[in-house]
């Protein structure tokens, strides 16, 4: 397999996709996970489809979509493709430790239908790509003060 996907996850890559969840809108997403989600709907879809079908084995049941960290994140975004294209409009997802994935007004417009649990002092929760910008930009600026490596 190609390391373009860690390279892409490492890098905590934000980018615009077509994903819907506003009326058609593309929004800002991270896009490691939208690629991953885009490719777990691609493998999976038919078969919960077959499952929730009239006479399938889960018939009247509820689509719950679960994970936990980066698969927290991963299942968020599946939840918001199948909602946004209509093939699940009921489904839901509770996300365990997530990592911060969508835009602002993205993550606003989905809270009714995406349940994100984070413990208190987790990091994983609420780093962003702002997060690592800052922490770039602020280890430039101790690189250049003499000393600080000895201080630290």
């Amino acid at each position: 397999g190609s390391a373009r996907p860690l390279l892409r996850d490492l890098c905590n890559a934000a980018g615009d996709a077509a994903v819907g969840a506003r009326g058609g809108s593309v929004e800002r997403v991270h896009t490691g996970m939208w690629d991953s989600a885009v490719r777990l709907d691609a493998k999976v879809r038919a078969n919960i489809e077959a499952a929730l079908a009239p006479g399938g084995p889960c018939e009247g049941m509820r689509l719950l979509v679960v994970g936990h960290s980066l698969g927290a994140g991963v299942a968020s975004l599946l939840a918001i493709r199948w909602r946004s294209l209509g093939v699940f409009p009921d489904v839901e997802c509770v996300a365990f430790a997530a990592p911060c994935i969508v835009s602002g007004g993205l993550g606003g417009a989905v809270q009714g239908y995406v349940t994100s649990v984070a413990l208190a002092d987790d990091a994983v929760c609420r780093w962003s790509l702002g997060s690592t910008k800052d922490a770039c930009h602020a280890a430039a600026i101790l690189g250049t003060k003499r000393g600080t490596m000895e201080r630290l």
